[in-house]
């Protein structure tokens, strides 16, 4: 028989053999010994019925009552007057004034970061 050909069963033969001493997943003692079964399809993408321990819970959004709306445009220039006038008085050294625009346009957006901002300063300012 030719060396190629030799070579070539000696080969097949010796891959034969690991093959049935090594599982195909690579690992040594098979599957079963170190991985958990994993749950069906449907299960897997289920939320959690109970929290893991040391696993922070999930947030959940806020009901959609407690979300605020579309502001109006009268709302968003009084927001915007409020604001500006804020930074006017800011800008003037008048940190208290400025304070108090602040919060009353936070009264109308709450979530406004700028004027959150504007706000801190204004706050620290004064003492």
């Amino acid at each position: 028989m030719p060396a190629p050909i030799r070579l070539f069963l000696q080969l097949m033969i010796g891959m034969t053999a690991i093959s049935l001493i090594v599982p195909r997943s690579g690992r040594a003692g098979g599957p079963a010994a170190t991985e958990p079964e994993l749950p069906s399809r449907p299960e897997r993408h289920a939320p959690p019925t109970q929290i893991e321990p040391g696993r922070p819970a999930r947030p959940q959004p806020p009901p959609p009552e407690a979300m605020p709306g579309p502001m109006s445009r009268d709302q968003q220039r009084l927001f915007d007057g409020l604001r500006s006038e804020g930074i006017g008085l800011y800008r003037q050294g008048r940190y208290r004034e400025s304070a108090e625009r602040f919060r009353n346009a936070l009264r109308i957006k709450p979530n406004d970061t700028v004027t959150q901002r504007w706000l801190r300063a204004a706050e620290n300012n004064q003492r």
